[in-house]
């Protein structure tokens, strides 16, 4: 065996959309760690980003402003409509 190194070819991801989302998302913890809050109210709001994401099935900046609307809309036009206040939170 040879003293050389090893070279690799180069890797791409196989979705970088989603990668930068999670990288987003992790930067985004961080930040509100770093200011205090508790690991629930974090939960509370990583747990929202996803559910809006998974909602309007698009990225962050791929996001329109009309989504908020639509979103909470469906909410409020459920079997079991969420509380404005609960709503009024999400936004």
């Amino acid at each position: 065996m040879s003293g050389a190194p090893t070279v690799l070819a180069p890797v791409s991801l196989l979705d970088p959309a989603r990668s930068t989302f999670h990288d987003m998302l992790q930067g985004y913890v961080i930040s509100m760690r770093s200011r205090g809050l508790t690991s629930s109210t974090i939960e509370s709001h990583e747990w929202g980003v996803r559910r809006f994401q998974g909602f309007v099935g698009e990225y962050p900046w791929a996001w329109k402003p009309h989504d908020i609307e639509d979103y909470t809309s469906s909410l409020l036009s459920r079997r079991r409509p969420l509380a404005h206040s609960t709503i009024r939170g999400y936004q």
